[in-house]
């Protein structure tokens, strides 16, 4: 499967840098893409594609996210690595399966997106690329600005990242009654953590109370404060 593998890894950097797609970050589970179209759009459109299988056949699984680079960077750095380590870091996504319109009781594993053979590569690469565009292009039109990611976050059934994100992103647009109170939300999970995740938690809280100087009363709140 390594030479499947290969193919259609050179599939995917054709096809899509032929759309505006760029790789940004590729290792031996995933290859990730981004797309900006406008140069006033304040979002990143991401596209990750995981290889499973690797027996009869190596399965495709994309996914899409969306980034706020600002947001995705401070995220990182408060929870203690460097901000350039973003990367491919998004505040929310869906796996592009999930948006394909299917038939009661129709399974999610999509057979054109499995490739058994070498020469297979361009065709299920071809695949995959006509669904991008025909689903996973107007899942991401609604999200060009910050606002626009702020709103979705804020409809989520959030867990704790994805908390802490919309508190970054708050913060980012300037509603700090908002951004306290996604902090808040993100600090109460410490009620149920010890060890390395409250330690996180701590560094998390931390780090925005430091960086935005507001958040305070949610730092000393937390246990062990």
């Amino acid at each position: 499967m390594y030479a499947v593998e290969q193919a259609v890894r050179a599939e995917l950097a054709d096809r899509l840098g032929g759309l505006g797609w760029d790789l940004i970050d590729e290792d031996h589970e995933v290859v990730v893409f981004s797309l900006q179209r406008d140069a006033d759009q304040e979002l990143v459109w991401h596209l990750g594609v995981s290889f499973g299988g690797r027996g009869a056949s190596l399965r495709l699984s994309p996914v899409l996210g969306v980034q706020h680079p600002a947001t995705s960077r401070l995220v990182t750095l408060f929870n203690g690595l460097p901000g350039q380590e973003a990367g491919g870091l998004c505040s929310f996504g869906i796996p592009l399966s999930e948006l394909i319109p299917r038939r009661a009781g129709e399974s999610l594993a999509l057979p054109r997106w499995a490739v058994r053979r070498e020469g297979e590569a361009g065709m299920t690469v071809a695949a995959l690329c006509t669904d991008l565009r025909s689903v996973g292009l107007p899942f991401f039109e609604p999200f060009r600005t910050l606002e626009s990611l702020i709103r979705r976050l804020s409809i989520e059934s959030r867990y704790q990242v994805m908390s802490g994100h919309l508190a970054v992103a708050r913060a980012l647009a300037g509603d700090i009654p908002g951004a306290e109170s996604a902090l808040a939300e993100y600090a109460r999970t410490a009620a149920h953590q010890q060890g390395l995740m409250l330690t996180a938690t701590h560094q998390f809280v931390s780090g925005f109370v430091g960086h935005f100087g507001f958040g305070a009363e949610v730092a000393t709140a937390i246990p062990g404060a």
